[in-house]
């Protein structure tokens, strides 16, 4: 896998930049540039990068639990993704809605909707809501 100091060195030689930039490495032209960071190698640049494609095959409750939103535990997450039956692409239209509308009236329906999951209190679901209201946080998962 790919640990912090990997990510610094990564991003401190300009390979990467952000978490984003993890998924637009292309293994046969990068593959290389990581290979030569002191302490990496063939094997290491290989496994990472692995790691990284692997990590694109994630479930909606373990992506919605890894970004880290604030009161958003796994159970939390889990609640969510039920919502949407795991479809990445229900919940990023009702993400997407809410922030290019900026309507009071989208953000209280989706609180709402996301309330009435099981384990999913009001203050959670506002949480949630907050989090891709800030637009740097709804840029930074867009790329992802």
């Amino acid at each position: 896998g790919l640990s912090r100091a990997g990510l610094k060195d990564l991003i401190d030689n300009s390979i990467v930049k952000g978490y984003s930039g993890l998924y637009k490495l292309k293994e046969n032209i990068i593959g290389e540039e990581i290979e030569a960071l002191p302490g990496w190698g063939k094997k290491k640049a290989k496994n990472v990068l692995d790691s990284i494609e692997d990590s694109r095959n994630v479930s909606l409750e373990r992506f919605i639990y890894a970004i880290g939103i604030p009161e958003v535990g796994i159970g939390t997450a889990r609640s969510i993704s039920g919502i949407y039956e795991g479809n990445y692409g229900e919940l990023w239209s009702d993400v997407s809605d809410l922030v290019k509308s900026g309507s009071c009236e989208k953000r209280e329906n989706l609180v709402g909707k996301l309330s009435k999951a099981r384990g999913v209190g009001n203050s959670a679901a506002n949480s949630f809501v907050s989090f891709f209201e800030d637009k740097e946080n709804f840029f930074l998962v867009k790329d992802l």
